[in-house]
């Protein structure tokens, strides 16, 4: 019977701890504010003035560089060549701007139910969206010190605005795929299922497909090649590479081994 009475108090003091433990994560962990089931501008402007230094720290941990940034929020509607798909922009040399319309499925991952958080298919979270930003800051970043290292660019990098010969998307496409890889990667957005694979020129340009090609299918193209840089703790170096050689042909971009093969 004593035994008994031990047992009972021992799983009371565990319940209690269990108690203090889920008022203390309900206390520290900070609700944002929905309207119709999307974070509002307001909520977007405040979660990331609270949360960008955080956000800072966490992407350099990662990435285990030094990012030099800062963070804004704003209506992008409002800016010149506004494009509907658009979440967050990166200007040279470190500015971002994060949209503060009503379109986000959500602040974080985090926030979904299980179901939910483990079927989203997309990048469109207020959170996974600055992940994807800061990458364009570091990959620019890349960009400046190799210059400073004397190491060779190729000049479709560099370019202010990139135009293309014959409306080949290269540069772009490493760019954005780059940034999306490193988003899923970093455990902000689920491994994207690819249904849409490029088969032709026309495939490429097709405005309906700018998202599938330019964002899903550019981050499947350098998957491979990224996992072996993170496997070899290479990553850095690996994007000098792709930086240093002139970015894949719209052939190469519908068959990446070719482009691989050559900047081996």
């Amino acid at each position: 019977m004593k035994a008994f009475f031990i047992l009972v108090l021992l799983i009371a003091q565990s319940d209690v701890k269990y108690f203090y433990k889920l008022a203390s994560i309900a206390q520290n962990q900070k609700v944002y504010p929905y309207k119709n089931g999307k974070p509002t501008s307001k909520g977007i402007d405040y979660y990331v003035k609270e949360n960008q230094e955080l956000l800072i720290e966490d992407y350099q941990k990662f990435i285990k560089d030094t990012l030099y940034v800062e963070i804004e929020t704003d209506d992008l509607t409002d800016y010149t060549d506004y494009d509907s798909l658009e979440l967050g922009r990166f200007y040279i040399p470190n500015e971002i701007v994060i949209s503060n319309q009503t379109k986000f499925a959500a602040y974080e991952l985090s926030e979904f139910g299980k179901y939910r958080k483990k079927t989203f298919d997309s990048n469109n979270l207020v959170r996974s969206t600055i992940m994807h930003e800061l990458t364009h800051c570091w990959f620019n970043q890349i960009i400046k010190e190799m210059r400073y290292k004397r190491i060779h660019i190729s000049s479709e990098y560099t370019a202010s605005l990139r135009i293309y010969p014959l409306n080949e998307i290269g540069a772009d496409f490493i760019e954005e795929g780059v940034c999306e890889y490193m988003t899923q990667k970093k455990g902000e957005i689920n491994w994207y299922k690819i249904t849409f694979k490029p088969k032709t020129f026309t495939d490429l340009i097709n405005k309906n497909n700018k998202y599938n090609v330019l964002y899903k299918y550019a981050s499947y193209f350098v998957k491979d090649y990224l996992d072996k840089a993170f496997e070899e703790n290479k990553v850095k170096e690996s994007i000098e590479i792709l930086i240093s050689n002139p970015p894949p042909s719209n052939q190469e971009i519908i068959k990446p081994e070719l482009y691989f093969k050559r900047i081996q």
